[in-house]
């Protein structure tokens, strides 16, 4: 067995700080810290014993790991944490601070020991990734919407679907045919994300997408992602029953498909489709066909989903 010496150098040598509060005492002051405590706070043992740990802590910062250990320490466990601290030239530090509690041969309380590391650097490395992931994100969203295409499930984007749609007025205005649109809303989809994942709900979004693609084949028939679970539709010169027997359609595609929806209509994913049509030689605009295929999926909705609404 080691020598109690071993044990004692290993600590003053340790690279990481070691404190040890008294736990039987008032206020639970420290009893002692390593050099390397003293080197991470700027606080020499002479002016860090006999004080309470918390005067690392600024106390205009009101962090929540503080809340979790003193959870801890009431429970008598373990606990690791991430948490400002402050040097005593008022320098702040990321520390990662984990306590172990230390008991006497009675079982009862006795010590707390923390053993503190910087992580400053780390901490600092960690947002510099995330600020260049978050920059990455935005290129990447404006590469796409340059593109006029949805990365997720590769239809086209809303940017894309405005300027056909604008492109379709105009040529129905001038031929005098009809310009028809159907907006469409995956049911429940919240729910669904909330209960398989945010990963299962892109890949359902990718499933719809593709029935869509699969049944809006005819020249003019143009699908987009609208943004979130939302997805259009847009075409030139449908019939009123084309209109109804395709909305029929979709909702019957993605009923096939057979996507498990704890929350779902009869426990399936399904979709609610709203339908409508404008003949601008006549009247009508591109924000009225918006706004009439909104108003339609919203009666869909509120008539139960899983179903059609044409707005005529």
């Amino acid at each position: 067995m080691l020598d109690i010496s071993v044990y004692k150098e290993a600590v003053m040598q340790s690279s990481s700080g070691i404190a040890i509060a008294d736990m039987r005492a008032d206020d639970f002051p420290l009893v002692f810290v390593n050099p390397a405590f003293e080197r991470m706070t700027g606080y020499p043992a002479s002016e860090a014993i006999g004080r309470n740990c918390r005067y690392l802590q600024h106390p205009e910062f009101n962090q929540p790991e503080r809340t979790l250990l003193r959870q801890a320490i009431q429970l008598k466990q373990a606990c690791t944490v991430r948490i400002k601290n402050f040097r005593k030239s008022g320098e702040m530090f990321w520390n990662q601070l984990q306590i172990s509690p230390v008991f006497d041969s009675r079982h009862v309380l006795a010590y707390y020991i923390g053993v503190q590391t910087d992580i400053s650097a780390q901490v600092r490395l960690e947002q510099l990734l995330l600020e260049e992931k978050h920059r990455l994100e935005a290129v990447n969203a404006e590469l796409e919407v340059r593109a006029g295409r949805d990365s997720l499930t590769n239809l086209h984007n809303r940017r894309a679907l405005d300027e056909k749609l604008e492109a379709y007025v105009a040529t129905a205005k001038n031929s005098g045919i009809s310009v028809n649109m159907f907006f469409i809303d995956v049911d429940f989809f919240k729910k669904y994300n909330d209960t398989y994942g945010h990963q299962a709900g892109d890949q359902a979004l990718r499933l719809v997408a593709d029935a869509l693609q699969q049944l809006c084949q005819r020249p003019a028939d143009f699908v987009a992602r609208y943004g979130g679970e939302e997805m259009a539709f847009v075409s030139l010169g449908m019939s009123s029953s084309e209109i109804q027997n395709l909305a029929g359609s979709l909702c019957q595609k993605i009923r096939s498909l057979n996507i498990p929806h704890v929350h779902g209509v009869n426990g399936n994913l399904t979709i609610s489709v709203g339908c409508a049509s404008i003949f601008p030689a006549e009247s009508g605009d591109q924000e009225a066909l918006v706004t009439k295929s909104d108003q339609a999926v919203y009666r869909a909705k509120a008539a139960g989903r899983n179903r059609w609404f044409y707005s005529e």
